[in-house]
């Protein structure tokens, strides 16, 4: 690891004339360094599904603890990154892995984040999933519910500096959620 240690909203540096001309921006804007964090916090879910039995909108929700790690950069006020997301709720676990952008704004001691996110979702289980459906018995790969899809999303954020180089914070994420699943057999 360096020996030093910047403050994401500090610049490590400034773009070379050699690199804006390969980028195309101008030479001397201030180059931040990557930046790693976590989120630890609580999720709920709404959803609404379609049902074939009833031909109507069912709704299905739960609740649980969320965890996510995420890797990016920041330039100047510009934040990139890329974040996986595991979501533990009560009947059923979904993960996301998401790309994200958004705009982080130093207020002294603060960073106020507004942004978007988008990428790939998909269920682990599914509450009754795990019962054996086709089999009568111990539940086999035929039986796995196989949910998934995509993800969009708009963050929103504060964090507090406790030193230069930690901080702490919270926000509220909304995702918007198009999953697919295969049809369940009839047999």
């Amino acid at each position: 690891l360096p020996n030093v240690a910047f403050h994401v909203g500090e610049a490590a540096g400034t773009l070379s004339p050699e690199w804006a001309a390969k980028t195309g921006l101008n030479a001397g804007i201030p180059i931040s360094v990557g930046a790693f964090d976590a989120h630890l916090g609580g999720s709920y879910i709404d959803m609404r599904q379609f049902s074939s039995s009833s031909l109507q909108l069912e709704k299905a929700s739960s609740a649980g603890p969320m965890v996510s790690i995420g890797a990016g950069l920041r330039l100047v006020i510009l934040v990139l990154g890329v974040r996986a997301k595991y979501n533990a709720l009560s009947a059923f676990n979904m993960w996301q892995v998401n790309g994200e952008l958004g705009f982080k704004i130093p207020i002294g001691k603060v960073d106020l984040l507004i942004g978007g996110h988008g990428g790939y979702s998909f269920v682990g289980s599914l509450g009754d999933g795990t019962v054996a459906a086709n089999s009568g018995g111990t539940p086999t790969n035929a039986d796995a519910v196989k949910i998934r899809g995509f993800n969009a999303g708009l963050d929103f954020a504060l964090d507090y500096y406790i030193t230069d180089t930690f901080s702490i914070g919270g926000g509220a994420f909304a995702d918007f959620l198009l999953l697919n699943r295969p049809p369940a057999s009839t047999n």
